[in-house]
């Protein structure tokens, strides 16, 4: 009896044991106990701790030890950590990469941040184990880089979220409808851009319907840019139904159009009151139902309206006389056909702030109502088939920071009340017909100007004052195509945070390069002075501009050798030093440009033989012109490294001996290869049947012999051009030249050859 007491006893003690057990287990990892209940620690809730180290865990790389400071068992001071006073559970976790990378095309390439970008990105997995905190409110990670891996499904669990964040974040896959879950949501951003930098985009998340979004009651903002909504063909419906939205951002989505041609698809009544700010731009909507349904909006809040890059064309000016409140318009890039009236349209909206036509086809001229907008800050016209006069009105505008006349035919002088617009950082002036000159008045003011652009107006002079020194510090100057007077303009060299300079064909004609160029623009990566009649040797100080990416002298008048310098250029990725009067043998520093991908020497005097380590230093090359010079003797070895090669043009030289059957064997992404005056001798080497891309072949004017061999027109299947003339080759012209579907110019002149011409070249 005492023992079945005692085993009793024992049951009762492992089945509680049992119980208490399975309560404690946590949702991360069935190893981890949960005792949240029962204990914290130094105002912070183990178990939650345990889920952030887990998610710490998964974070393979941290260059800038943005979790540094998650040690201790205090989670509650960890930084981007935040928890309640009361209760001490963590409702804010804040990881948002510090540095967001902008891209827009108001700015070049090469001013950009995305060094810093990827340096202070988080780089892992997001773990599940982050839905062990159920008492979150905030959860922001965005812009870091979570590649690879899907949004987690059960963030659908984490039922009190008010802010979800994960754009930019390299998320991959289906957004889970579960997010749908989430009732007391305000704000959700799931922005899919992925972009390196070099404009290159790419779908990573999608969804085939959005009816989980219309569960949002309390839904403020919602941005889905940049994720493949094509499937979505409910997707005006669903956002329809969310009334408290302010903020709608749908931008390059790909949504769909075509069913917006049905009307019974479209919603019978507009439910977004309270509208603010809407973004469907880059979609290539073109339904007049959507506009027409756009334009019965009974809001009259609406204060951003982008719908650019689509393909609307009819007008919506009574629309836009709706929203009195608007404050940026951007339409640019549609097809609005003779609708100048746009503008004045807008003359009586004194709120905007920020008006983008460009790139459509308006027309006419600029109204000097425009000049009643005083309160806006960026006028981009650019690409609008513009003309006439450029009114002064515009010099009213003194809150204006960007300003883009471009390519349009503006036919008139700069107003000088350009020079008042003290808030300027951006002025595009490129590609139109202005006349007149520009001096000190149209800039006097400008003590904001960062990027100053007037190329390609001919008739338009520049003239400055030597000893002036101007009040602002240029980033990126371009005034190619118009008249500099001659000389260098010395105010330039005041100019210390120069990144880009391009003044080609500006009508220059100095004795020789400025020593001072060198010291004063120590920071420039693009320099373009070709086109115009410079003279002299490049003076030793140019070895101070260590950033240089991008340099151009060529058609000028340069002399003498290519300085041993250039190889401490070590940034360079273009060199274009053509057509001048450069001599003798090549430096041997030039192979020292590793990251070399362009590089012209044609049309100079240069001699001697090709260094060997032209194909071993200089891998990533994928332009090579050396035509027109005195190089001699047989192509380096190395040569077949160059991989990344497309271009070729060795013609005009001395280059002697056989063709190098690596050219064929490794050659492969070769499209252009012209080789022709030349004294190379032999047959053509059948591996040249591996260039599959080649669309130019040029090998005449040399000592080539032997038969046309057929395989040219039975592999080479992209060629256009075929220039084979002044040879040694023999034998009939191979019928499967014929099989060349693309073939515009086929020259065969002043060889040995026989027999019949093949009936597909008798025209």
């Amino acid at each position: 009896m005492g023992n079945l007491f005692i085993n009793a006893v024992l049951l009762i003690i492992l089945f509680l044991f049992l119980v208490t057990f399975q309560q404690f287990q946590s949702v991360c990892s069935h190893d981890d106990i949960n005792i949240s209940v029962y204990s914290s620690d130094a105002g912070c809730i183990v178990s939650e701790r345990r889920a952030l180290m887990k998610f710490k865990g998964s974070i393979l790389v941290d260059h800038a030890n943005r979790l540094s400071s998650w040690i201790g068992k205090d989670c509650c001071n960890w930084d981007g950590v935040a928890c309640d006073n009361l209760t001490g559970h963590v409702v804010k976790l804040d990881l948002r990469n510090p540095i967001i990378p902008y891209y827009d095309h108001y700015h070049p390439p090469f001013n950009n941040n995305f060094d810093d970008y990827y340096n202070n990105s988080l780089v892992g997995e997001i773990n599940p184990c982050i839905c062990d905190l159920e008492n979150l409110i905030y959860l922001d990670l965005s812009s870091n880089n979570f590649s690879g891996f899907q949004i987690p499904k059960c963030f659908g669990s984490l039922k009190n979220l008010r802010y979800l964040n994960l754009s930019v974040a390299g998320l991959e896959g289906e957004i889970p409808p579960h997010l749908g879950n989430l009732s007391k949501l305000e704000h959700l951003d799931i922005c899919g851009y992925v972009y390196d930098g070099w404009n290159h985009y790419k779908y990573f998340l999608w969804s085939n319907n959005l009816e989980w979004v219309t569960r949002f009651s309390f839904l403020r903002s919602l941005d889905l840019s940049g994720n493949d909504l094509s499937g979505c063909v409910d997707w005006l419906d669903s956002v329809n139904m969310l009334p408290s939205l302010s903020s709608l951002k749908l931008r390059w989505c790909r949504l769909p159009d075509r069913n917006l041609f049905s009307h019974p698809l479209l919603p019978s009544h507009f439910n977004l009151t309270s509208l603010i700010s809407l973004d469907l731009g880059m979609n290539y909507l073109k339904s007049p139902s959507l506009l027409n349904w756009f334009s019965n909006l009974t809001t009259i809040n609406l204060q951003v309206l982008r719908l650019d890059d689509n393909k609307f064309n009819i007008p919506f000016p009574y629309t836009l006389q709706k929203f009195r409140s608007l404050t940026v318009i951007d339409i640019s890039m549609n097809y609005f056909i003779n609708s100048s009236w746009l503008l004045d349209s807008l003359c009586n909206h004194t709120s905007l702030v920020s008006v983008d036509l460009s790139s459509n086809e308006l027309g006419g001229s600029l109204s000097v109502c425009l000049g009643n907008l005083t309160s806006l800050k960026v006028l981009n016209l650019h690409l609008t088939k513009l003309g006439g006069k450029v009114p002064s009105e515009l010099g009213h505008l003194k809150q204006l920071t960007h300003l883009d006349l471009s390519s349009n035919s503006f036919n008139s002088s700069i107003p000088t009340s350009f020079g008042e617009l003290s808030e300027l950082e951006f002025l595009d002036l490129r590609g139109n017909q202005l006349t007149g000159e520009i001096s000190e008045l149209h800039l006097l003011k400008l003590k904001n100007l960062k990027y100053f652009y007037v190329s390609e107006n001919q008739n338009l002079t520049v003239n400055i004052c030597s000893q002036w020194i101007p009040p602002f510090q240029l980033r990126t100057i371009r005034m190619s195509s118009l008249n500099m007077g001659n000389q260098f303009p010395l105010w330039l060299q005041n100019q210390k945070e120069l990144l880009a300079l391009d003044m080609a064909n500006a009508n220059i004609s100095a004795d020789a390069f400025p020593e001072w160029l060198g010291t004063t623009f120590s920071r420039i990566q693009w320099l373009n002075l070709s086109m115009n009649s410079i003279n002299g040797m490049l003076p030793s100080s140019m070895k101070a501009l260590k950033s240089l990416a991008h340099l151009d002298l060529s058609v000028n008048k340069f002399n003498g050798t290519l300085p041993e310098w250039i190889g401490e250029l070590s940034q360079l990725r273009e060199l274009y030093v053509q057509s001048n009067n450069f001599q003798g043998m090549l430096p041997s520093s030039l192979t020292k440009l590793k990251d070399l991908e362009f590089l012209d020497l044609s049309k100079n005097q240069f001699n001697g033989t090709l260094p060997e380590g032209i194909g071993e230093e200089l891998s990533q090359l994928v332009v090579l012109r050396l035509a027109s010079n005195w190089f001699n003797g047989m192509l380096p070895s190395s040569f077949k490294k160059l991989k990344n090669l497309y271009h070729l043009d060795l013609s005009k030289n001395q280059f002697n001996g056989t063709l190098p059957e690596g050219i064929g064997e490794e050659l492969s992404q070769l499209q252009y290869l012209r080789l022709a005056s030349n004294w190379f001798n032999g047959m053509l080497p059948s591996s040249f049947k591996k260039l599959k891309n080649l669309y130019y072949l040029d090998l005449s004017e040399n000592q080539l012999r032997g038969t046309i061999p057929e395989w040219i027109g039975e592999e080479l299947s992209n060629l256009e051009e075929l220039r084979f003339q002044s040879n040694h080759f023999y034998g009939n012209i191979p019928l499967q030249l014929c099989q060349l579907p693309n073939l515009g110019t086929l020259k065969l002149a002043n060889n040995s050859l026989s027999g019949h011409i093949p009936n597909c070249f008798d025209h």
